[in-house]
């Protein structure tokens, strides 16, 4: 996981100290490794956990040398989308709320989610339990195909913001938003033997991923410079949610998890397809900052 981290997380830290939305999400069937990459097992930490202590190991460092002026500020949100509804993975309260979380959209900031719980965390320690806690809040069930199968997409919101002063010693803030998205896996019910509830979460997660590659192939079309395309970005909670993140403001990261099986050639193939789309995509990035900061960053 350390390599995949080295390839991957470096680059969104990077970019996230560097005032730049970024997003990683990881796509392909069940039982394919997704969760393992993003969040991890038991002493071998995924992206998640890794990503968060680099960020604070970089926090400390910059506090031991800063001046009073500077500041640093980590929250963190988590939630899942189960069958196209919204739970508050930190707020239990949330799980049975009829209906789930109500997505709202805003001119400014796009789609959100009503009623969001954020988590201040100052530390390492703090950031972990939070996402341990919400950890044990997903919701998972066993199918023939994986014992712990994730029935829900799981959306992990990293707000890192810092104040420090500029190159003329005025005090210049700047915003990273990082979304780590762990995506359900697609899968076929005579594989999984799935029936009753499982079947349909299945179908739900199914009709999730394809709106999801719906929209990326839009978004592909877009980039080659057809203008006719429209983004169906409202067809399903998951694209509504992560519209920033594939078509926005954002520097984005696809994870391709594949199966080694040769009976599972079909989904492999269809995974392939789906991330040669998802690399098409453009996306136009700029850093988070106030006018007045860029301006004066720019003379």
């Amino acid at each position: 996981m350390q390599t995949v981290f080295n390839d991957l997380g470096k680059g969104i830290i990077d970019n996230a100290w560097k005032g730049y939305n970024c997003s990683l999400f990881a796509y392909g069937q069940t039982g394919s490794g997704k969760s393992y990459s993003v969040v991890g097992y038991g002493k071998n930490q995924g992206i998640v956990p890794l990503f968060c202590d680099d960020l604070f190991d970089g926090i400390e460092k910059k506090r031991a040398t800063a001046g009073e002026n500077e500041e640093y500020q980590v929250s963190l949100s988590m939630l899942e989308i189960y069958n196209e509804q919204v739970r508050d993975l930190l707020n239990p309260k949330t799980m049975g709320v009829k209906g789930g979380l109500k997505v709202r959209q805003d001119p400014k900031k796009g789609f959100y989610v009503e009623q969001m719980t954020s988590k201040q965390v100052n530390s390492y320690e703090e950031i972990d339990s939070k996402i341990n806690e919400g950890t044990r809040n997903r919701t998972v069930a066993s199918t023939n195909m994986n014992a712990t199968s994730s029935r829900a997409h799981t959306i992990i919101g990293i707000n890192f913001t810092q104040k420090c002063p500029n190159d003329v010693g005025e005090s210049m803030t700047r915003t990273a938003v990082v979304n780590l998205v762990d995506l359900a896996g697609s899968e076929r019910a005579d594989s999984t033997g799935a029936t009753g509830d499982r079947l349909k979460e299945g179908s739900a997660i199914n009709k999730s991923l394809s709106t999801l590659g719906n929209v990326i192939k839009a978004l592909a079309d877009l980039s080659t410079g057809n203008k006719k395309v429209v983004v169906p970005y409202r067809d399903s909670t998951l694209t509504k949610l992560l519209q920033n993140a594939l078509g926005g403001n954002s520097k984005t990261i696809m994870i391709a998890a594949l199966s080694p099986a040769d009976i599972n050639y079909e989904e492999t193939l269809s995974t392939l397809r789906f991330a040669d789309r998802a690399k098409a995509i453009k996306t136009i990035t700029t850093v988070n900052e106030s006018p007045t900061d860029k301006l004066i960053r720019e003379f």
